[in-house]
């Protein structure tokens, strides 16, 4: 579930909150998980960035943070299997 301010990912069966991520100054536009369920990307509409977290902790990623480039940016969000 998104939210003006963050991401909550909520268990289906229990209706119960797992992890919220956070750092958006607006609304979060999309997001994808890595393919191993590790990460979550997701992409900010106002402040055009993506994010990365830890998908279990909600914690932001040390590596990638913050990252500027451009009006548009959270289009880009996608995850491709690494061979």
């Amino acid at each position: 579930m998104a939210n003006t301010k963050g991401i909550w990912l909520y268990d289906a069966r229990t209706g119960n909150e797992i992890v919220q991520f956070t750092g958006f100054t607006d609304s979060a536009a999309t997001i994808a998980f890595s393919p191993d369920g590790n990460i979550l990307a997701g992409g900010g509409v106002q402040d055009n960035t993506i994010r990365l977290w830890d998908a279990h902790t909600g914690k932001t990623s040390e590596n990638l943070q913050d990252i500027r480039i451009g009006q548009g940016a959270w289009r880009l969000v996608r995850m491709a299997r690494h061979s």
